[in-house]
């Protein structure tokens, strides 16, 4: 690690912490200096008595940070740097104060202290009057302990049952201050934001009409809030702006990741200041947003929130991991358990990050089709936009219709052989297509699903 901003905010949460252990040892070593021990007596008689005290407190403390080493996502990048500086800090100066602080205060005069001496002569002044102010802060000190708190021990002490009941009863009034709602307790407390946005993804290659006509229903959705929350008139939506085509995610500072396709959509929404709207929250009107837009069949992820700038990230997050060879166990088990996870009251905008790619077919003119003049993309435009690599050709991303035109399998002409190839979708994940064209009665045979020579549905041919 680096000697930056974050850890040096670490050394100074720590700096009051590693000084205790040297004070609480030093002193109980001048406690039996003045005993009448000799010096390296006393320095092992007082150490050994604190140090059990001494561990205990450096653990506790060291376990108190340890858990902020397991904080996911970009945020807990940035935090473990603490914990790391602090728990550092903790166990160097536990082994010095335990093994080096003693060894120094065996000594009742080297050549060092003497050396040193000499150095501050000049500054002799000063150390007069801080031994000055040391003796008067050692006697009202010592007033205190013998007037206020030897007093109030001496009863405690003769009186438990009193202390243990005042202790009790000042619990029990802090737990009913906090759940009669006097002293809420919100451990992050949810700001107004002045911007809130819906963002719908479908499945890739949907058509751009049917995301244009579900943002058009978030916008309608959003326009009947509006006028169930509005105040005399006065409209809470000042700006919206609606997109078909290209959404924006957060990244790791913000706003960077850009997904494009007539698949995804997103309306934004600019609300009227926090300043001027006291009767609607932001997090309210969502809520109702979220209600009033009801379900989307067949979309990947609808989400509704604020736009999402720095390093925090959802309530709910984990990350489910599998070989290139288990993706379709990954897929059904993350499936499964956003299902799971919708089932519990109170969560909601459920989504993932796994984004297939778009389907591709690729496939081989056999020879007995070469000879009678057809190529490999001949045969690519029979099925879609072509790609013609050689004598090999694909067709990627499309879904035809019978608007597009008859997909012809001529029984002589158009006779191939799909091998299986591996296709990666967007996330790098491998798959493979099996198929096999033939001519009898005329089909085609997808994925071991036959097929008449009409159209055909990508679904089935699906990478990954």
């Amino acid at each position: 690690e680096t000697l930056n901003m974050l850890t040096m905010f670490a050394f100074l949460m720590a700096l009051g912490i590693v000084v205790d252990d040297a004070i609480v040892i030093g002193e109980n070593i001048h406690e039996h200096r003045l005993m009448g021990k000799p010096f390296a007596q006393a320095a092992v008689d007082g150490a050994y008595e604190v140090i059990p005290s001494v561990l205990t407190s450096v653990g506790t403390t060291v376990i108190a940070f340890l858990p902020l080493l397991f904080v996911a996502g970009v945020m807990g990048k940035f935090i473990a740097v603490m914990p790391v500086a602090v728990i550092a800090m903790l166990l160097i100066s536990l082994a010095e104060s335990t093994f080096v602080l003693p060894c120094h205060l065996a000594h009742e005069e080297n050549l060092f202290l003497r050396i040193l001496s000499i150095v501050l002569y000049p500054f002799r002044i000063v150390g007069d009057g801080l031994i000055w102010v040391n003796k008067h802060l050692s006697q009202w000190m010592d007033y205190v302990i013998a007037k206020i708190y030897a007093p109030a021990l001496s009863w405690s002490i003769h009186n438990p049952g009193v202390v243990i009941a005042s202790g009790v009863t000042l619990i029990l009034v802090a737990v009913g201050v906090v759940r009669a709602g006097i002293t809420p307790f919100v451990l992050f407390p949810k700001l107004d934001s002045n911007w809130i946005q819906a963002k719908i993804v479908y499945p890739d290659g949907t058509p751009g009409s049917l995301t244009d006509a579900a943002t058009q229903r978030l916008a309608d959705a959003l326009d009947e809030v509006n006028k169930e929350l509005s105040q005399s008139g006065e409209s809470l939506v000042v700006v919206k702006h609606r997109t078909v085509g290209q959404v924006t995610g957060a990244g790791p500072q913000g706003p960077e990741s850009r997904t494009s396709g007539s698949h995804v959509g997103a309306i934004e929404v600019e609300l009227l200041d926090t300043s001027l709207r006291k009767h609607a929250h932001s997090n309210e009107i969502l809520r109702l947003w979220r209600e009033r837009a009801g379900e989307f069949p067949n979309a990947e992820s609808v989400v509704f929130g604020t736009p999402a700038f720095g390093p925090g990230g959802a309530a709910i997050e984990f990350k489910l991991l599998a070989r290139t060879d288990d993706m379709e166990q990954l897929e059904n088990a993350v499936e499964q358990i956003k299902q799971k996870l919708g089932d519990y009251e109170g969560v909601f905008d459920i989504r993932d990050d796994s984004t297939p790619g778009k389907w591709e077919f690729q496939f081989n003119i056999k020879e007995r089709a070469k000879a009678l003049g057809r190529s490999a993309g001949d045969l690519a435009e029979t099925f879609g936009p072509p790609t013609t690599r050689g004598s090999n050709a694909s067709a990627t991303g499309a879904t035809r219709s019978e608007a597009d035109g008859p997909v012809s399998s001529r029984r002589a002409a158009f006779v191939c052989q799909f091998q299986r190839y591996p296709c990666a979708d967007a996330a790098g994940r491998h798959g493979a297509f099996d198929g096999i064209g033939g001519s009898q009665d005329d089909a085609w045979i997808f994925g071991n699903q036959p097929y008449r020579s009409t159209s055909f549905d990508h679904d089935h041919s699906r990478c990954g």
